[in-house]
């Protein structure tokens, strides 16, 4: 998967770190810094955004659902993906 730029053909974009950049946090409990991994990507939280969208209109989803012959939890996920996908390409036009 490529992270940014100009993703080939068979890559997909998915828009770099979404929260990129937040230094390690200092636990109090154990009086260690915790360092993370790189997190969420840009496309993962746009998927969970357009998710929660999906999810408070259910009778939208069970239309998609129907539509495309899946079932309902498949649908949104997919669902999901692709407007965060479109988001993501969106967000690189304007940057051009």
């Amino acid at each position: 998967m490529s992270d940014k730029g100009n993703p080939g053909k068979d890559t997909i974009d998915t828009g770099g770190a979404a929260f990129s950049g937040v230094p390690g946090m200092y636990d109090a409990g154990t009086e260690m810094m915790a360092f993370g991994e790189d997190g969420m990507t840009l496309l993962d939280y746009f998927a969970g955004q357009a998710l929660r969208g999906f999810l408070n209109h259910p009778a939208d989803l069970a239309k998609l659902a129907l539509k495309r012959g899946l079932a309902e939890d498949i649908t949104v996920a997919v669902a999901s993906y692709e407007m965060a996908q479109a988001m993501i390409a969106e967000k690189r036009r304007l940057e051009a």
